[in-house]
């Protein structure tokens, strides 16, 4: 399984984000749609305080993609894990105090 980074920025803009995704594998026979979101302490160096993701019903198969949020020094980094080749479309929002 391979990480990719989809999307990074710096932790002093915001509190938390949120991500509106397209998943598709390079066919377009496997895809989904769905939101992905974390928030953590702007004080804490630490990894994300919670993540959570809501999607469509897969069409096809897209249990080879997943996401997960990290910190690498300042910078907040949305990942993906997959198998395989993929298309991966994103919108950010940032949520600020």
């Amino acid at each position: 399984m391979a990480t990719t980074i989809a999307d990074s920025f710096q932790q002093s803009l915001a509190h938390g984000a949120t991500w509106d995704f397209v998943v598709a594998d390079t066919a377009r026979s496997n895809c989904r749609i769905g939101w992905f979101g974390a928030i953590w302490d702007a004080v804490d160096d630490s990894a994300p305080e919670a993540m959570t993701e809501a999607s469509s019903m897969d069409v096809g198969n897209t249990s080879d993609v997943s996401f997960s949020v990290d910190k690498s020094g300042s910078t907040v980094r949305l990942n993906y894990d997959h198998t395989g080749s993929w298309d991966i479309k994103i919108i950010r929002r940032l949520l600020c105090q």
